[in-house]
C-alpha cells in the first residue's frame, strides 16, 4: 500500500495467502486466534457491509408497499371485469392465481422482518413476474380471440396498451426498488424487450399483421429509453443514498476508500466536507469488539492518546460512536510507508537510516511516557514514515489503542496485551508495565530493521513467547562495525526490566554518543 495510509492495525489479511496472517504480530492472533480461524478473519467488515444492511431494510419496506399495491390493484380490476363485463374462465384464473400469489408475498414481508437480501431479491423478482406473466397471457389469448375475428387493428392497440404498462412498470421500478444499477440496466431492459417479443411470436404465427405496425419498433426504441433513464436514476438515487449513510455515521467526515484492514476494524482514508481536509478514519465494530466495555475502553484510550502533541505522534482530530454502536476516531492522513513495508521492500536498513528512526520514535515516545503512558504496541507496522512538509521519513507513531497510564491498574484485567514477537517479559507475564516495556520493544525492533528477522521466531505464538521469557537474543546476524547499537539491542531486551535503558531519551543519548 505503498504512497498512503496504512492502516493503523497490523494488516491481518494478505492477498498472496488469501487473507490469513505471514505470522502471529497482533493481540488479536494471540488473545483470539481461535476465534480468527473460526470466523475466518470476519470481524471486521466494510463499510459497504452496513449500506447493504440498510438497503435490505429500504428493499423490505418498498416490496411491502409494492406488494400491497399491487394486491389492491389486481382486486380492483378483477371486480370493475366482474360488474362491468363478463371475464372469461381463463381470465378468472389468472387474475385469481395472481391475486393470492402477491397478498401471500405481502404476508410473507410482513412477517419475516430478518428475511435476508437474497430471499428479498427473489420476492421482488415474483413481483415483477406476475403481473407481466398475466398481462403477457392476457394479451396472446386476447390476440388470438381478436385475430379469429379478423381484427387486426384492435391487436394493434393491444400491443401499444401493453407498451404503455410495460413502460410505467419501468420507471416505477427504477424509482422504487433499491437496486445497483447494472441489476437494473438487466430488469428493465428484458421488461423493455418483452412486447417486442411477444409481437415477434405473433408475426411469425400470422404474416399478414405486419400489415397492422406489429411490431411496433419505435415503441420497442423508446422502451429501452426510458429503461436506459431508469438506470441512470437509479444509479444516482443509489449513490446518494450510500454518501448520506455515510454522513450521516461519520458526522463531518466523508468516507472515500478503505486503506487497511486489522482483527478488529477497518481504516478509510476520508474527507472533511466543509475543510475538505483529508483524514483517516478507524472503525471497530461493535460486534468485533467483543463486548461494550471494550468498546468503552477504545473510547478512553482515544481520550488519552488525543492529549499526545509530539509530530512524531499521529493526530486525533475526532472520535465518536455511530446510531449502530460502532466506535471510530478520525485521525490525520499520512503520505508514505510503514516501516514494516520499508523493512519489507528493501530486505534491511543501514545502521544510520535505522538510528534517523529510532532516535524520532524515541522522542514522540518521550512525550506519551512523561504522561504517564505506555503504548504497549510497539512494532514495524505501527511506526509510519511518513512524507511530509517536503520531507522523508518522518516518523509517525500509530495506534495507541492499547496505550495505558502507569497510574491505572485496570488494565491488568484486560488479559494478554500487545504482539507477539515485540511483547516484553512483563506483558507476556500480565505484570505491571511501565515505559521500558516500550524500550524491550525498541530493541526488537532495532534488530529487526538491521537484519530483516524477527528477534525472536517460532513456529507458533507458545514458541515465541517461551523464547522472550527464557532466551538470550543472539546478535551474531548484526553486522560488525556496530557494537554499540548492538549493545543497545542487548540492553533494550533485557528480561529485567530494571537492567534496561531508564528512558528513551537514555536510549537515544546512547546512540548518539
Amino acid at each position: 500500500m505503498s504512497g498512503e495510509f496504512e492502516s493503523t492495525l497490523e494488516i491481518a489479511a494478505h492477498a498472496k495467502n488469501g487473507g490469513m496472517p505471514d505470522r502471529y504480530e497482533s493481540i488479536e492472533d494471540l488473545s483470539n486466534s481461535r476465534v480468527a480461524i473460526q470466523s475466518g478473519n470476519n470481524s471486521s467488515q466494510d463499510i459497504s457491509l452496513r449500506f447493504q444492511e440498510a438497503t435490505r431494510k429500504l428493499l423490505r419496506q418498498r416490496l411491502i408497499a409494492a406488494s400491497f399495491t399491487l394486491a389492491s390493484l389486481i382486486l380492483v380490476v378483477f371486480a370493475l371485469v366482474l360488474v362491468f363485463d363478463q371475464p372469461t374462465t381463463r381470465q378468472t384464473i389468472f387474475r385469481t392465481v395472481s391475486l393470492i400469489a402477491t397478498f401471500s408475498i405481502y404476508t410473507v414481508l410482513r412477517r419475516f422482518e430478518s428475511a435476508s437480501s437474497s430471499f428479498l431479491r427473489l420476492m421482488e423478482i415474483m413481483l415483477l413476474v406476475i403481473p407481466m406473466t398475466e398481462a403477457s397471457l392476457d394479451l396472446v389469448f386476447e390476440s388470438q380471440r381478436l385475430l379469429a375475428a379478423g381484427k387486426f387493428g384492435e391487436i394493434a392497440t393491444l400491443h401499444a396498451i401493453m407498451g404503455t404498462a410495460v413502460a410505467v412498470f419501468i420507471t416505477v421500478y427504477g424509482i422504487f426498488i433499491p437496486a445497483k444499477w447494472y441489476r437494473t440496466a438487466i430488469i428493465t431492459g428484458c421488461m423493455a424487450l418483452l412486447p417486442t417479443v411477444i409481437a415477434a411470436f405473433h408475426v411469425a404465427s400470422v404474416p399478414d399483421l405486419a400489415s397492422a405496425g406489429i411490431p411496433n419498433y419505435a415503441t420497442t426504441a423508446l422502451l429501452l429509453m426510458i429503461a436506459g433513464v431508469a438506470t441512470i436514476g437509479s444509479r444516482i438515487v443509489n449513490t446518494t443514498r450510500k454518501q448520506v449513510e455515510s454522513a450521516r455515521q461519520f458526522g463531518q467526515y466523508q468516507l472515500k476508500e478503505q486503506i487497511g484492514q486489522g482483527g478488529m476494524g477497518v481504516v478509510y482514508r476520508a474527507e472533511h466536507r466543509m475543510l475538505k481536509r483529508p483524514a483517516a478514519i478507524k472503525l471497530i465494530r461493535s460486534e468485533s469488539a467483543f463486548n461494550e466495555d471494550a468498546i468503552q475502553r477504545f473510547e478512553s484510550e482515544v481520550q488519552l492518546s488525543a492529549t499526545l502533541s509530539h509530530w512524531n505522534t499521529v493526530q486525533i482530530y475526532d472520535y465518536g460512536r455511530t446510531s449502530n454502536g460502532d466506535f471510530y476516531y478520525v485521525m490525520e492522513h499520512l503520505n508514505g510507508e510503514s516501516l514494516k513495508q520499508r523493512i519489507k521492500n528493501v530486505g534491511q536498513l543501514t545502521q544510520e537510516a535505522t538510528t534517523k528512526i529510532i532516535h524520532q520514535l524515541c522522542d514522540g515516545l518521550a512525550e506519551a511516557h512523561q504522561r504517564g503512558m505506555v503504548h504497549r504496541d510497539l512494532k514495524p507496522a505501527n511506526i509510519f514514515l511518513a512524507e511530509t512538509a517536503g520531507q522523508n521519513d518522518i516518523v509517525k507513531i500509530l495506534d495507541f489503542g492499547l496505550a495505558v497510564e502507569t497510574t491505572n491498574t485496570s488494565y491488568k484485567n484486560q488479559g494478554l496485551c500487545g504482539s507477539p514477537p515485540y511483547m516484553s517479559p512483563e506483558q507476556i507475564l500480565a505484570s505491571p508495565v511501565d515505559n521500558r516495556s516500550d524500550i524491550y520493544a525498541i530493541g526488537c525492533i532495532i534488530y529487526e530493521c538491521l537484519t530483516g528477522n524477527l528477534l525472536f521466531d517460532g513456529n507458533n505464538v507458545e514458541e515465541i513467547i517461551q523464547k522472550h521469557l527464557t532466551t538470550n537474543p543472539n546478535l551474531s546476524q548484526v553486522e560488525e562495525g556496530t557494537s554499540r547499537i548492538r549493545t543497545a539491542i542487548e540492553r533494550c531486551t533485557k528480561k529485567d526490566s530494571t537492567c534496561r535503558f531508564a528512558s528513551v531519551r537514555d536510549l537515544k543519548e546512547f546512540l548518539q554518543d
